[in-house]
């Protein structure tokens, strides 16, 4: 938990590197594709201390962090929702600052990576308005909504803010997870005090996974059976555990100990949910429909095809129901129809598609549902 605290008072103090460095458009090359940048999840990893003749060994570098990341949920289940861009800065020199070392050690990087930033050791700072700069002249806007900053050092070591910063330790896929869970998740730390930052109770918790009296947040994922407060004893168990956001009291977390809380742990129910529905907030789930135009005339006899293309999770599939005027018709993900059978007229097709993973279970905004609708006139 340290780990995560060293983090918070980086984020509190908003420590900021001011660098004299020249600013370029760095190659960028996608190492996953899995569709429009318009309607995905765009990774942009940004490479800090590696020299010219270390991109080779970037490249594996990043790959390795895509297949850390890969393994937990749910980037395994959604991993096809997103797409990763690799943007390759080079350095003058390779690594990064240590001035906690004896003698210290200073590295000439393009980022000005440093450890023993606001005096934590594993604290890395960047210049953060600099690897925005870089992937704002790498990379289109739809190709950047997550950015990660990939530093040439072993040894553990990373941050949070508006991008997350790791070491290449093998170990820092969970801070990076974590940074995650607040950047892209808006999700806050479940642990308690002592702090910094500070305890407050003053007011209701905007985040979804910390409550102070709306006791409805996660009512759903939390059985009868459940003692409320609940004692920590069953791993993962939804209820309302004592100790979030740096208090130890008063303030409730909705599983004993998930990622937020400390490194390690899988989000959890009440997390995981929230951050599929994250995921919805960039993917509509429907690709592309078919016809392109809502409405038509068509003359009688004529034979036309409806469809849709959807993102596919990696174990599940989509739900799609087509309606022809309130009636259900089909599950199937494309069909025809040749107009000959049908009494001219004006008739309304839907489809409607639906994500019935059970991870989420309130959905108000029906993130995770789609709907497309033709109007089609038949006229002899």
């Amino acid at each position: 938990m340290s780990d995560l605290k060293g983090v918070v008072v980086w984020l509190i103090i908003s420590v900021t590197m001011l660098l004299a460095v020249n600013l370029w458009a760095a190659p960028a090359t996608t190492v996953w594709n899995t569709g429009d940048p318009a309607n995905r999840v765009d990774i942009a990893i940004i490479g800090e201390g590696y020299s010219a003749q270390d991109i080779p060994q970037y490249a594996t570098h990043v790959s390795q962090l895509l297949s850390a990341m890969a393994k937990q949920q749910p980037f395994t289940e959604y991993q096809r929702y997103f797409n990763v861009h690799r943007v390759d800065l080079v350095s003058p020199e390779s690594g990064a600052d240590h001035p906690e070392l004896t003698p210290p050690v200073f590295k000439n990087t393009a980022l000005g990576a440093t450890y023993n930033c606001a005096g934590i050791p594993q604290l890395i700072c960047v210049d953060v308005s600099a690897a925005l700069n870089v992937a704002s002249q790498s990379l289109a806007p739809a190709q950047r909504d997550i950015i990660i900053v990939l530093v040439n050092d072993t040894t553990y070591g990373g941050s949070g803010g508006a991008v997350a910063v790791a070491s290449r330790h093998s170990a820092v896929v969970e801070l990076v997870l974590h940074e995650l869970g607040h950047s892209f998740g808006l999700l806050a730390d479940e642990y308690g005090g002592p702090p910094p930052p500070y305890c407050d109770t003053s007011v209701e918790p905007p985040e979804p996974n910390v409550i102070l009296q709306q006791w409805n947040k996660w009512s759903v994922w939390i059985s009868p059976e459940t003692q409320i407060p609940t004692p920590p004893m069953t791993p993962g168990l939804p209820g309302l555990y004592q100790g979030a956001k740096y208090c130890d009291y008063h303030l409730y977390r909705p599983t004993p100990n998930a990622k937020m809380r400390m490194l390690g742990m899988p989000y959890e129910s009440i997390n995981l949910e929230q951050m599929v529905k994250r995921i919805y907030t960039f993917v509509d789930p429907i690709d592309q429909a078919i016809p392109a135009a809502p409405s038509m005339v068509l003359p009688w006899g004529t034979y036309i095809t409806f469809g849709v293309a959807v993102p596919a999770p990696m174990t599940h599939a989509l739900n799609v129901m087509w309606w022809v005027n309130g009636y259900p018709l089909t599950t199937l993900s494309s069909w025809g129809v040749s107009t000959t059978g049908v009494t001219p007229g004006r008739y309304v097709v839907e489809v409607v598609v639906s994500d019935p993973t059970a991870w989420v279970r309130q959905d108000p905004n029906q993130l995770l549902q789609a709907r497309r609708s033709w109007t089609v006139d038949i006229v002899h």
